[in-house]
């Protein structure tokens, strides 16, 4: 019986031991950007909100916003840089990315998002 008693200690030990050694699996999410915007067509010369909403980069840097091709203007107003106003002076379709860089140096690349810049009709002067 005491030998029973020893080896199901010896048991118990071994897989809290085991189990203390395995990487443990938490459940967080990765860093992310997401653009939201108010609309996604515009007429030329008129603006549109964008919002860089950040997941998980906490103590980041300010958002830094890109637009290809270079023709159109995105105008940050506030400090973060996560609002802005997107506008364009040609028609075209134009494709727009927020960044912000991780406390660990790494950048995150928000999913593109097209903006679409019609031109106004002739009667519209």
């Amino acid at each position: 019986m005491k030998i029973l008693s020893i080896l199901s200690a010896s048991l118990v030990t071994a897989a809290l031991i085991g189990c203390a050694s395995e990487p443990r699996h938490m459940s967080m999410t990765e860093p992310s950007v997401k653009i939201v915007t108010t609309h996604q067509t515009v007429m030329v010369g008129e603006s549109t909100r964008l919002l860089a909403h950040t997941m998980d980069v906490a103590g980041s840097s300010a958002v830094q916003w890109k637009v290809s091709p270079s023709g159109a203007k995105i105008q940050t107003d506030t400090k973060s840089g996560e609002s802005a106003l997107f506008s364009a002076d040609q028609p075209g379709t134009y494709i727009l990315n927020a960044m912000v860089q991780s406390p660990d140096g790494n950048w995150v690349t928000s999913p593109d998002i097209t903006i679409t810049v019609n031109g106004r009709l002739s009667s519209d002067k």
